[in-house]
């Protein structure tokens, strides 16, 4: 495969991009301000360059003939370390808020990190949804009934009303579940938020 050597500038902005979201959301919490929030909207794009990365390299090296064991592979370095990264912080959680006399069951905070993906490693989970997406697309010849060009549009199309009816209508499901189907926005389900401690306006 032929060296791509803007995949290095995009790697780098992806890096910048996710250190500067979170080195910014961490001066939000003390000083809220517009202009810090104006400032995070090109971070945005961090995880998502990542795994478009990801599919590009992909698509560059197998084409239409993912090897055999593709998914299978993608499976052990994708979701086994979000089921034992999510246990950990599940445990660990869990031992502070005992120890803060917080009260929440054991398997109910298990279910918060590895059900509904409370935990910053939901991006795991988007990974491998497009990791599977990649496969069914290349290995079934899918280019045939989803053309590339308008289906970028309609799936643009739906991922703005997604969005746009979540908000509309205050659809708040736990963790970040919003963010991983197809991909929109998460907020706290109660208020004040046991997860975070934050209050919804």
């Amino acid at each position: 495969m032929k060296r791509i050597e803007e995949i290095y500038w995009l790697r780098f902005y992806g890096c910048l991009a996710v250190f500067a979201y979170h080195f910014l959301d961490r001066i939000n919490l003390q000083v809220e301000n517009v202009y810090l929030d104006l400032a995070r909207i090109p971070t945005v794009l961090g995880t998502p360059l990542f795994i478009f990365i990801s599919i590009f390299l992909f698509s560059a090296r197998y084409g239409k003939q993912p090897p055999p064991g593709f998914l299978p592979k993608r499976l052990q370095y994708v979701m086994v370390p979000y089921l034992v990264y999510g246990l950990i912080y599940a445990l660990a959680n869990y031992a502070s808020l005992q120890h803060q006399g917080t009260a929440i069951g054991f398997f109910d905070n298990l279910v918060q990190y590895l059900v509904h993906a409370g935990w910053h490693g939901y991006f795991l989970i988007i990974a491998m949804q497009s990791y599977a997406f990649y496969w069914l697309y290349a290995r079934h010849d899918l280019e045939r009934w989803l053309t590339p060009g308008p289906w970028l549009v309609i799936s643009s199309l739906v991922a703005i009303a997604y969005w746009g009816l979540t908000r509309r209508f205050g659809l708040e499901p736990p963790g970040y579940l919003l963010w991983i189907a197809p991909s929109a926005g998460s907020t706290c389900s109660s208020s004040p938020c046991w997860w975070c401690g934050a209050t919804r306006s």
